[in-house]
């Protein structure tokens, strides 16, 4: 009996040393910090013993999903960090598709404002790659009705923004082109976002660019060399209004224009400054210039702070946002992801721009009518544009 019994104990012993091994190498494969074991197994024998109550008591139970969303999305909150997220499988989802330069939502594809003079609903954008694109409306076109009802001032920006629904939908939309009026029948559909556009002006090229996500590069790459093949005399790079996106892509694209040396330097927790990004010696021989505003943030600082530190060109517009760190997100087991700040961005000397901003070298102005006319400016009619041109005139002599 005593040997059954010992046999018994042998196996129990055999089993949790084999489920301790398990456990210690499953928190090993997740970089869980086991110096820290005791406060986390605290930690989890909390969650656990709210979530064994309130299924077990609740009066009208519990979504075991929501709850658990919840309670990550209330750990992360803590932090004392404005960009920190937690995201459910479902919003990681979308995020990775606004970065893919993806639209989330089946729409058509356009860019609509209030014209300030002739109060009308004036499209100002079509994404090349969209159903707007394919049914042939262009910049410029009034919106005059959707779906039959007449777009003005007072209900316009509503009736715009309900242009959403299912893939195969479709929507009738009348537009005014000059004296023309004509009736399109858009079906709804997923489309890219273009995060690049470029044109020549005068004897110099210029390249919008509206965000940092995985279309960029591609486009980008192929605006400089296009540019440069027409031998254009300087580059000018309009990062107005563009809020940042992925550290690398930015990277790569100032691979293409700077020569050999450190891009993007982050100073760390531990007070540490590693390079993340460096450039090799191939380099685009053009002066250059960077637009820039208030709303110009994150990785766009960081690729107007690399122009200025390689004294390539010059910055021209108004102080940038100041937003000179970076965040890390970490995938987790069931598709979600947390999100939170991990280091600042520092210059070739060491100094951050966090919460002070770029100063540009040339600085601008919005006039009255420039702040009311922003998405209808033409060339010649945008002072921050011509300050870039003059700018670069005065360098190239």
């Amino acid at each position: 009996m005593q040997q059954k019994v010992k046999k018994i104990l042998l196996r129990i012993v055999a089993v949790l040393a084999i489920m301790a091994v398990t456990f210690v190498g499953t928190m090993l494969v997740l970089g869980v910090d086991l110096t820290d074991l005791p406060r986390q197994l605290a930690f989890l024998h909390k969650m656990c013993s709210i979530d064994t109550l309130t299924g077990r008591y609740a009066l009208d139970g519990i979504d075991h999903e929501s709850a658990s969303d919840m309670a990550a999305r209330g750990y992360v909150s803590v932090l004392e960090d404005d960009y920190a997220q937690y995201m459910s499988n479902t919003e990681k989802e979308a995020w990775d598709d606004y970065y893919a330069g993806q639209s989330s939502i089946a729409g058509i594809g356009i860019v609509a404002a209030l014209h300030p003079d002739t109060k009308e609903y004036t499209v100002v954008e079509v994404y090349s790659d969209c159903p707007a694109h394919d049914a042939d409306i262009q910049k410029g076109d009034v919106l005059a009705s959707i779906n039959g009802e007449a777009l003005t001032a007072e209900n316009g920006g509503a009736l715009i923004d309900s242009i959403a629904g299912e893939v195969g939908d479709t929507i009738t939309l009348t537009v005014r082109r000059g004296e023309e009026e004509l009736k399109k029948t858009v079906t709804l559909d997923y489309y890219q976002i273009d995060p690049v556009t470029w044109r020549q002006i005068d004897d110099f090229g210029y390249i919008q660019i509206s965000t940092f996500n995985d279309l960029t590069y591609d486009a980008f790459d192929k605006a400089v060399d296009a540019l440069v093949e027409a031998d254009v005399k300087g580059l000018i790079f309009d990062l107005r209004d563009n809020g940042g996106g992925l550290v690398d892509t930015c990277a790569k694209m100032l691979d293409k224009l700077l020569p050999e040396g450190d891009l993007v330097r982050v100073r760390y927790a531990n007070g540490d400054v590693e390079v993340d990004n460096r450039s090799d010696r191939n380099a685009i021989d053009l002066p250059m210039a960077v637009i820039v505003n208030g709303n110009t943030a994150s990785s766009s600082e960081i690729f107007t702070m690399n122009i200025r530190d390689y004294e390539k060109g010059i910055v021209v517009g108004t102080t940038t946002y100041g937003k000179g760190i970076v965040q890390t997100t970490y995938d987790l087991l069931d598709g979600s992801s947390v999100k939170f700040t991990t280091g600042e961005i520092v210059d070739k000397n060491g100094e951050s721009y966090h919460d002070v901003g770029i100063q540009p070298d040339v600085k601008c102005t919005l006039s009255d009518y420039e702040s009311s006319h922003y998405y209808f400016l033409t060339d010649e009619t945008d002072s921050f544009l011509q300050a870039a041109i003059d700018a670069l005139r005065a360098k190239i002599g």
